[in-house]
């Protein structure tokens, strides 16, 4: 009988070790929340401004940069006189969503097929042919 409870207690630490503990760390995000933007920029100054706020900048572009941020770090910006468009007022359903339609355009069959050399060497012979090549 000593037995079986040794093994109900282990099995009970399995269970947690492999299906709840796993869950856990991915159960909710950082508790700050999130919210992607992007800021007007007019020239370099105003983008070394940003740099300099410790930003987690990640798009630059001309004329406007996208920032993740938390909503003190967005009131701070627009504090300092930027113009700000928000993006998402949730980054980490944002990407989630782009990571669900990347792994669907993978999912998808495409009509994609093996070709022979020679079939490929006379497709390319056509393509030269044509004048687009």
């Amino acid at each position: 009988m000593n037995q079986i409870k040794r093994m109900g207690i282990c099995l009970v630490i399995i269970y947690a070790a492999v299906v709840v503990l796993p869950g856990l760390s991915y159960a909710a995000p950082p508790s700050d929340r999130c919210v992607l933007i992007r800021v007007q920029i007019a020239d370099r100054d105003e983008l070394s401004v940003l740099i300099n706020m410790g930003l987690d900048i990640w798009e630059a572009r001309r004329g406007a940069v996208v920032i993740r941020v938390t909503d003190n770090e967005r009131r701070q910006i627009q504090e300092g006189g930027f113009i700000t468009e928000t993006i998402t007022e949730d980054v980490y359903e944002y990407l989630e969503a782009i990571s669900r339609e990347q792994i669907s355009l993978f999912a998808e069959p495409t009509p994609a097929k093996y070709h022979s050399y020679d079939e490929v060497v006379s497709g390319l012979i056509a393509l030269e042919d044509s004048g687009v090549a």
